[in-house]
């Protein structure tokens, strides 16, 4: 999932406002969560040994109203015998415009 994060509210798409949140394979039963930008080296891991039973859904809005993304990730973490569910979540407000 990719997001323009408008950091100095310019209306110019600058080098590193892009951000991208990746689940990235680790075997057929596990993946990673990375979060990178589109600068140079900026390859983060978020998180290690998600199931990748994961889903993921998006509905869109309408294209003139106002909009708050809230992004879930749900995680069964098994840690020896205690596994347990966490979760992290996040809201993105995205506004319409024009994209420079």
């Amino acid at each position: 999932m990719s997001f323009w994060v408008d950091a100095d509210r310019d209306g110019v798409k600058d080098i590193g406002e892009v951000v991208t949140w990746t689940i990235v394979p680790e075997s057929t039963r596990s993946a990673r969560l990375v979060r990178s930008t589109d600068a140079a080296d900026t390859v983060v891991v978020i998180a290690v040994g998600l199931l990748t039973t994961s889903s993921f859904a998006y509905e869109p809005a309408l294209p003139d109203s106002p909009l708050v993304v809230r992004i879930v990730l749900l995680a069964d973490i098994r840690e020896g015998d205690f596994p347990s569910e966490r979760s992290v979540e996040t809201a993105v407000t995205l506004r319409n415009g024009p994209i420079a």
